[in-house]
């Protein structure tokens, strides 16, 4: 603890993989950070589920591959994955189309809004945050796009075929409108 603002926000911010702001959705860091965040009843909690890790990743699979099947009608990209590797999905990542690049945010919304939860990925480039925007001089206009149309979609195990399918829904209806409102400009 201390009285000093200034330090608490910096001790704060190390102690916080480098955040500013405390701002987790943000993703900008003006420092090298590190996450020191796991107290010792988390770690007895995490070997104890370490016994179910490869039945929850292989759920986790299923509930990815039942979303894209349910979203494989619209322009939606999902991450790719390697035929000699197993994914873990923490989240199941995905592109909006191009055409859509500045509609992401209103598109996370109204998915928000339709009652199912996602989640916006990285807002900005590495060269575009704090810590490395003086040092890297160079625009890097494939990654900006990218991080323009990126969101995480939730697949961890506790969900069931019904929860996949709610969400898809909302993605899906968001989805729709989102490509609608942007040809009626």
């Amino acid at each position: 603890m201390t009285s000093n603002d200034k330090y608490a926000r910096i001790i704060a911010s190390i102690a916080n993989n480098g955040i500013m702001k405390h701002d987790l959705d943000a993703y900008d860091y003006d420092r090298i950070g590190f996450n020191y965040q796991l107290t010792d009843i988390q770690a007895a909690l995490a070997i104890g589920q370490l016994k179910n890790l490869d039945k929850n990743n292989e759920k986790r699979r299923l509930n990815a591959e039942i979303f894209r099947n349910l979203l494989r009608d619209t322009d939606i990209q999902f991450q790719h994955t390697n035929s000699t590797t197993k994914h873990s999905y923490f989240y199941l990542t995905a592109l909006l189309p191009k055409h859509l690049s500045n509609q992401r945010d209103k598109f996370l919304e109204l998915v928000k809004s339709f009652g199912a939860p996602i989640k916006k990925l990285y807002p900005l480039t590495l060269t575009e945050v704090v810590l490395l925007r003086s040092k890297v001089k160079q625009d890097c206009p494939i990654a900006q796009d990218i991080t323009k149309r990126m969101f995480n979609v939730y697949v961890n195990h506790g969900l069931n075929r019904e929860d996949i399918k709610f969400m898809a829904k909302a993605v899906k209806k968001a989805y729709e409108v989102t490509k609608a409102n942007r040809h009626h400009r």
